[in-house]
C-alpha cells in the first residue's frame, strides 16, 4: 500500500526561527521543522485554513483552532515511496554515493536542506558526470525507521 504524500510548506521569512514544515498529507501531523524550534512544532496537527496547501495559505491548528502568522510562500508534493527508495539506497552505503542525476541531485539538496542526508557539490568538469555526494545522516535514518514503523503498523 503506497504511503500518503507529505508536503513541505516553506513559510515567509518574517525572522521567525523556522522556515518550513513537513506535514504527513494523511494525519496532518508535523514531522519536520526547520531549520530551529523542531522540538516545539513538531507532533501538532495542522491544515490549510482554508481550501487546500498552495503559495498563500496559512496554517491552521487543529488542536486549537489557532492560524501561523507566516503565510505558506511554496508548496512541494513529496511522493515517499519514491523518497524512502532514495533514502534506502543511502542506507546501504559504506560512503558518500555518487549522484549523476539532476533530478536526483535536486532531491539531494532538499533532503539535506531538511537534516535528512548530507549532500556535497562535485567539482563539474567533462570528464566527470558526478553532480555530487549524498550520504544519510543520523536523522535520515531515524525517519526511515520512523517511516517504516508507521507504515507497519
Amino acid at each position: 500500500m503506497p504511503l500518503a504524500p507529505h508536503v513541505l510548506l516553506d513559510l515567509e521569512d518574517h525572522g521567525q526561527d523556522f522556515l518550513w514544515f513537513r506535514v504527513d498529507t494523511g494525519t496532518g501531523e508535523i514531522i519536520g521543522c526547520g531549520p530551529f524550534q523542531a522540538d516545539l512544532w513538531t507532533g501538532r496537527h495542522v491544515a490549510p485554513e482554508t481550501g487546500k496547501w498552495a503559495p498563500g495559505a496559512r496554517v491552521a491548528f487543529v488542536s486549537d483552532s489557532r492560524v501561523l502568522n507566516y503565510p505558506v510562500r511554496s508548496v512541494t508534493v513529496i511522493d515517499m515511496d519514491f523518497e524512502l527508495a532514495q533514502l534506502d539506497v543511502l542506507l546501504g552505503q559504506d560512503g558518500p554515493y555518487a549522484v549523476n542525476s539532476k533530478s536526483i541531485a535536486d532531491d539531494m539538496k532538499r533532503l539535506d536542506r531538511q537534516g535528512l542526508v548530507h549532500w556535497s557539490e562535485a567539482s563539474r568538469s567533462r570528464v566527470s558526470k558526478i553532480r555530487g555526494y549524498a550520504s544519510l545522516t543520523a536523522l535520515g535514518l531515524e525517519f526511515i525507521k520512523t517511516i517504516n514503523e508507521r507504515n507497519a503498523a
